[in-house]
């Protein structure tokens, strides 16, 4: 999967290449992104997770100044879970780590005179994340989690964008974005309940699309 999305993203290098100069116009804007996350790995309390390679989806809105860049932006995450160790026992488990986020992001851009526009930026704002699943171990002992929290995030993002016209830009950025620390508790079929908390760490790969108007 990986490679793919690295074959893609070259692919979309050459094209935009050879395309002719076009510079995306100032103003308000709307846009749209997709990608890939990967969570960083998890440890609480004798626990840890590993997470699958996951997705991501969000939509932008804001205004563009010129070097500068300032929007709200709305996105969800998901991962699934890999594996989960328990005390040092493996486990057969499932279950997923997601996140909605609502963050307020700034930019500065570096403009000149091909279409192609580098860029750097950073946010803050907040984290719905959400923890669910199960992991079964030992001699017939399950632990449930389900964890739900709002905490505060934030982000640094580098990234290029391609003026397909005066309205249009295509976008490409790596972001990193982490969170307070969430609680977190697993209940087994025991009756016993595990208490922790879990650092939300996840890099993400995006595609996206802005429209000026």
């Amino acid at each position: 999967m990986i490679r793919k999305l690295i074959l893609t993203i070259a692919m979309a290098l050459c094209v935009m290449m050879t395309m002719g100069t076009a510079t995306a116009g100032e103003g308000y804007y709307l846009g749209v992104q997709s990608g890939m996350t990967w969570v960083e790995d998890t440890n609480t309390s004798g626990t840890s997770g590993e997470m699958d390679s996951g997705y991501a989806v969000g939509i932008t809105g804001g205004y563009d100044f010129g070097m500068f860049r300032v929007e709200a932006e709305g996105s969800y995450r998901e991962n699934d879970i890999d594996k989960i160790v328990i005390f040092g026992n493996p486990t057969t488990c499932g279950g997923d780590i997601s996140s909605t986020s609502l963050m307020f992001n700034g930019y500065v851009e570096f403009e000149n005179k091909t279409q192609i526009t580098p860029y750097v930026g950073a946010g803050l704002g907040i984290n719905r994340i959400e923890h669910k699943g199960y992991a079964k171990y030992g001699g017939g002992t399950t632990v449930n989690f389900d964890t739900s929290e709002t905490v505060f995030a934030w982000s640094v993002t580098a990234g290029l964008a391609w003026n397909l016209s005066d309205t249009l830009a295509l976008d490409l950025s790596y972001r990193y974005l982490t969170s307070q620390d969430v609680d977190t508790a697993g209940t087994s079929n025991w009756g016993f309940t595990s208490r922790g908390q879990i650092d939300y760490e996840v890099q993400n790969i995006l595609i996206g699309l802005r429209w000026y108007f």
